[in-house]
């Protein structure tokens, strides 16, 4: 994967090529972002992109703090405020996105979360991404920002990992995942999905393979500097706790097989090592150098595509806690592991989620 990461082309904004502007609906959906939907939808009126060839719909999700307050008191002229407390009988960030998409003039649909920042170029990448090429829906790079702190750095290359793993899963036609923090589609192909709609959460991975299933080759991982999409780390081990929860809690409704055998895969990994360790140190002692042995080749080849991934992001100072982190990704695959066969009870901004 690190050898499929250095050979993926980096896209650039064509030099002087003379791409057709599609209007575009900018699509974030909030719910009790009062303290960051501000830098959000500033980062996106600051685009390099014609103002009068791009739209910003927000969708309030019946927040209970002052987010439709600060959105409505912003200055921007192209930005759209729905609240879902005036459409009756409709709530979840997948119904919401089903009802932007509804309020939405624009040919091409970006969606980002309203906890994130975009890049001044990201909008030219949407447009020259699904312009130039026969792509129906593209995913592309997040990252978190460094607050320098173990759990910053965890999270940072666990999330770095994840986008490397889904750029060469998603290329490869291997399996199918995305982000609804940086994702992007043509309006006519979301118009003709047919994702699973028994979750409130999931959009993002159910629409992929929704559009992957019709067409593998119309659906694409974008890597580019010039598109990331920064979000802030959990502050917490308790909200990282409850957030990779939420996550993995949705996986066993996932289509895509592919996906779910990789997943498996690295679990099996994972619980091979700790067996090795734990025989070893019980009953028969040659089996801990066994598992030493795959936790040291492990070791190497997760750090070679780290290296690589985190200086992509100019984030070199995240390895420092690379050692910290790679131990603690035991305990955690394992817990996601659990959570994905048996949690229950999600909550998501005081919401209980199915």
């Amino acid at each position: 994967m690190t050898s499929y990461w250095q050979r993926a082309a980096d896209i650039r904004i064509a030099p002087h090529a003379e791409i057709p502007l599609k209007l575009i609906s900018v699509v974030i959906i909030g719910r009790n972002e009062a303290g960051n939907i501000k830098a959000c939808l500033e980062s996106i009126s600051q685009n390099e992109y014609p103002i009068d060839s791009y739209e910003i719909i927000f969708i309030d999700d019946h927040s209970e703090d002052d987010t439709l307050t600060v959105v409505n008191d912003m200055d921007i002229s192209n930005l759209k405020i729905f609240a879902l407390s005036d459409v009756g009988g409709i709530s979840g960030k997948k119904a919401a996105l089903q009802y932007a998409i509804s309020q939405s003039n624009g040919e091409l649909i970006a969606c980002t979360d309203a906890d994130c920042t975009v890049t001044p170029q990201w909008l030219k990448v949407v447009n020259q991404s699904l312009r130039l090429t026969s792509q129906s829906m593209i995913t592309q790079l997040i990252g978190y920002e460094d607050h320098e702190t173990i759990l910053s750095r965890f999270q940072s290359l666990d999330l770095m990992a994840t986008m490397a793993f889904n750029l060469y899963g998603i290329n490869q036609k291997i399996f199918y995942s995305a982000n609804g923090a940086n994702m992007a589609f043509r309006k006519s192909a979301y118009q003709k999905g047919d994702f699973n709609s028994e979750l409130a959460s999931g959009d993002d991975v159910f629409l992929i393979n929704a559009m992957a299933s019709r067409d593998m080759h119309s659906v694409r991982f974008i890597k580019s500097k010039l598109s990331i999409v920064t979000t802030r780390p959990e502050r917490t081990f308790r909200e990282l706790k409850h957030q990779r929860k939420r996550w993995a809690t949705k996986s066993k409704a996932y289509p895509s097989g592919g996906l779910f055998r990789i997943q498996a895969y690295i679990l099996m990994f994972h619980l091979y090592i700790v067996t090795n360790l734990i025989i070893g140190f019980y009953y028969w002692p040659i089996m801990i150098f066994t598992g030493l042995f795959a936790l040291f080749l492990k070791g190497i080849v997760d750090y070679f595509l780290l290296n690589e991934v985190s200086q992509y992001y100019n984030q070199p100072k995240a390895l420092k806690w690379y050692v910290l982190s790679f131990l603690l990704f035991f305990p955690y695959i394992l817990l996601m592991a659990f959570y994905a066969l048996f949690g229950k009870g999600i909550y998501w901004k005081g919401r209980e989620l199915e």
